[in-house]
């Protein structure tokens, strides 16, 4: 196989709206930026720098088959017409997991953040260890899920694979963790507030009672994933829920229908990105934080969730703008009353330590169609939605945040990355389709910026990326 050389991109960039990238010294032009109506967009793109997202030394450069050079056309590659190339976007892109290489300067680097800072060693025990756990957990899982004989033929053979395996996970995640960490310590958010002992989390009998309920549903999505032909309906129908809607996404026992699920969904997820997962969807942040101190306001701001699930997210944006007013929605009432019992405890917990407290609604309805007032929302966000949209149901929210947004709004799209955003995953990223996901593989190569900004009714603002997670951002344009 023929590969290329892609060199590491660099910042300078991103005041461009178009432009060539360097593959052996043949230009490669972007031309899905050549409509009129996009170039317009693309015009507006920022023109300031971009703060810094992580802390490391430049990415090294990435060996790309040459069959993949189309993809250089990709979602991810178009975003940098619209948003620039910020350092997170540069890194993650050609990154290659390291073996040990890299695990001393990690810990150097760490053993520096905690020494300079002794206050936010919590921060570092709390995710590493979380990280260990659920690493050991999900490693458990696969070996009794795999046929016995086989793992004893192969044990021997296959333990410096696996040692080096868990070396190249190992240097993902603290990557993740350092950029999440220089995102606090920087002031782009707060210290998350469930790192601490006393956390509900960490009671031995919430997480038996959880363990049994997690146990229990497993076992009913484990027997239904092994059947030639999966059940993927719900029992809970109704005019209300859209059709794409009523199916079990991930082969979820009871889909979004049920207490049950609701109630291990943070812990399923969590196992699935090994503790990683509240890391990578602070990007959103990264987003908000900027655009609230450029803002400046001077009254309460309102902030809008789509499809907010268990309201865990909710609660990390209500801990950093606690005076705001939050309307937080979802399709499932079994998941809005999760996020009303998460943000009763966030309230209980961290609440009295602010005053003015902003209110809370909570709202049983679509993203396409929200009970809300035209231009009434200053911040309107989406975490791990649109890929299980179709299309025409992304482009429905996306014309309701225009509605729901004042103008100057800002509008967040946190979720999976795309083709493009991380070049050695691009050829497996379209898998995660076949955990019932039917439009996860249209996700992958929409063009947001074409599609959001096409209208007019928006503008890019910022793009930042962590692992597995980006997050697209723009402003409402001014009526």
């Amino acid at each position: 196989m023929a590969f290329v050389h892609v060199p590491a991109f660099s910042s300078r960039h991103h005041r461009a709206c178009r432009y060539s990238v360097n593959i052996r010294s043949r230009p490669l032009a972007f031309s899905s930026v050549q409509d009129s109506t996009v170039q317009a967009c693309v015009a507006t793109t920022i023109e300031k720098e971009v703060e810094p997202t992580i802390p490391v030394s430049p990415a090294s450069p990435v060996q790309l088959p040459v069959e993949h050079v189309e993809g250089l056309q990709s979602p991810g590659y178009i975003d940098d017409g619209y948003f620039g190339i910020p350092d997170s976007v540069q890194f993650w892109r050609s990154y290659v997991p390291a073996e040990s290489s890299n695990l001393a300067e990690h810990i150097r680097q760490i053993t520096s953040f905690v020494t300079n800072d002794p206050a936010n060693a919590q921060y570092w025990f709390h995710t590493l260890t979380r990280f260990t756990v659920l690493s050991a957990a999900r490693n458990g899982l696969r070996y009794l899920q795999t046929n016995e004989d086989t793992i004893v033929g192969r044990r021997h053979a296959s333990t410096g694979a696996m040692i080096t395996a868990q070396l190249k996970l190992l240097d993902q995640a603290l990557h993740t963790l350092r950029q999440d960490y220089e995102n606090v310590t920087r002031g782009t958010y707060k210290l998350p507030w469930d790192l601490t002992l006393q956390h509900s989390s960490q009671n031995v009998f919430s997480v038996l009672k959880l363990l049994g309920t997690f146990s229990r549903m497993s076992q009913r999505q484990a027997d239904n994933m092994l059947q030639s032909e999966p059940d993927i309906s719900v029992w809970l129908d109704g005019a209300f829920f859209p059709k794409y809607y009523k199916q079990t996404y991930h082969f979820q026992a009871d889909g979004w229908m049920s207490s049950d699920s609701a109630n291990i969904y943070d812990a399923q997820t969590e196992l699935f990105f090994t503790g990683l997962q509240d890391a990578m969807e602070r990007t959103a942040f990264c987003a908000m934080s900027p655009y609230i101190r450029e803002a400046k306001p001077t009254r309460k701001l309102n902030i809008v969730e789509v499809a907010a699930g268990t309201g865990r997210f909710a609660t990390f944006t209500r801990d950093n703008w606690p005076q705001a007013d939050y309307v937080i929605s979802d399709l499932s009432p079994f998941y809005l009353q999760k996020a009303r019992e998460n943000m009763n405890y966030w309230e209980k917990t961290q609440g009295k330590k602010y005053s003015n407290l902003g209110s809370v609604r909570y709202v049983h309805a679509p993203g396409e169609k929200l009970p809300l007032k035209s231009a009434s929302a200053d911040i309107l966000y989406a975490v791990y939605v649109f890929h299980e949209l179709p299309p025409e149901a992304r482009r429905a929210v996306i014309n309701e945040a225009a509605r729901v947004l004042k103008p100057g709004g800002l509008f967040v799209l946190t979720d999976s990355v795309q083709r493009g955003d991380r070049v050695l995953e691009d050829f497996d990223l379209a898998s995660f389709g076949d955990f019932n996901e039917p439009w996860y593989r249209t996700y992958i190569d929409e063009n947001f910026g074409d599609v959001v900004c096409s209208s007019g009714n928006f503008e890019p603002y910022l793009k930042n990326q962590n692992l597995l997670t980006k997050t697209l951002s723009f402003k409402r344009t001014q009526a």
